[in-house]
């Protein structure tokens, strides 16, 4: 989250999600990632949005609290 930038969101002492600029990742009550784009002009911007997303979804993470997604 830091190596990124997202500041967290959080609910009590728990992080329940990231915020960037307009975007945020949560976590839902079932589990799930729910992923919100900031507002965008057109679909160009969109399709940069997504794909720096997946870029910082892919990229290598490591330490203690490591999180692996699959898709």
């Amino acid at each position: 989250m830091r190596r990124f930038d997202w500041q967290p969101m959080m609910e009590g002492d728990n992080i329940i999600g990231a915020k960037l600029d307009g975007q945020s990742v949560t976590l839902e009550p079932g589990g799930q990632f729910e992923l919100s784009g900031a507002p965008l002009i057109n679909l160009h911007q969109t399709c940069a949005e997504v794909h720096s997303h997946l870029y910082q979804a892919r990229s290598p993470r490591t330490g203690p609290h490591t999180t692996a997604f699959a898709w």
